[in-house]
C-alpha cells in the first residue's frame, strides 16, 4: 500500500530529473492555492506552471473535485499523480486537459508512469493567479513594473487591481512566474 510519502520523494526525483536541463525550473512543495482554498503537492515553475496531485492508496479522492476548482483556475497544466487504485476513478473525474500519471511499488523503488499527457489549460484565471503571491511579491512587481515607488499602505486587493489596470496580462504573467521562481 503506497502513500503519500512513499510517492512524492519519488515524484520529486522524477521532476528533477525532466527538468535538470532548464535552469530556469523551480520546484515547489506545497503550494497553497486560495479560492477556494486548497493545497497543490508539487508546482513547477518555468515558462508555465504546472501542478502535480498526489492522491496515494491510503487517500481519497472525495477532495479532489474541490481541489480541481482551485487548479483549474491557476495551474497551465495540472497532473494527478495516483495509484492503481484510484485510477480508473481519477479518468472519470478529472477534466481531459489534466496528465494521469501512476505510481507503482518495484521492490523497494516506487517507479512513476505517465498514463496520459496533460494539456494546455485554457481557463487560467489570472486575478487567481495572482493570488498565489504574498503581498511582498506583489509590491514588489508593481516597484519592478514602475507603477508605483512606494507601496507600503497598499493593502493586497488594491495591490493586486493596481497590477491588473497597469500590466498587460502577458507580462503580468511573467512577473508572476519569476515571483514564484524567486521562492526559496
Amino acid at each position: 500500500m503506497l502513500r503519500d510519502v512513499d510517492i512524492r520523494r519519488p515524484l520529486h526525483g522524477w521532476l528533477e530529473n525532466r527538468y535538470r536541463r532548464h535552469c530556469h525550473t523551480k520546484i515547489l512543495s506545497e503550494m497553497n492555492i486560495p479560492r477556494p482554498s486548497a493545497r497543490i503537492d508539487i508546482a513547477v515553475v518555468n515558462g508555465e506552471l504546472a501542478g502535480y496531485e498526489i492522491k496515494s492508496d491510503a487517500d481519497s479522492l472525495a477532495r479532489l473535485p474541490i481541489q480541481m476548482r482551485a487548479f483549474n483556475r491557476v495551474f497551465d497544466k495540472v497532473f494527478l499523480v495516483t495509484t492503481e487504485r484510484h485510477l480508473s476513478a481519477a479518468i472519470a473525474l478529472v477534466p481531459e486537459f489534466w496528465g494521469l500519471a501512476t505510481s507503482s511499488q518495484y521492490g523497494n523503488d516506487v517507479r512513476i508512469r505517465t498514463r496520459r499527457q496533460a494539456s494546455k489549460n485554457l481557463k487560467i484565471d489570472l486575478e487567481a493567479q495572482l493570488h498565489l503571491l504574498n503581498l511582498i511579491e506583489i509590491i514588489t512587481i508593481l516597484k519592478d513594473a514602475n507603477v508605483v515607488a512606494r507601496a507600503s499602505k497598499l493593502r493586497r486587493n488594491e495591490a493586486i487591481r493596481l497590477l491588473t489596470d497597469n500590466i498587460a496580462e502577458r507580462n503580468l504573467r511573467g512577473y508572476i512566474l519569476d515571483a514564484l521562481k524567486s521562492r526559496t
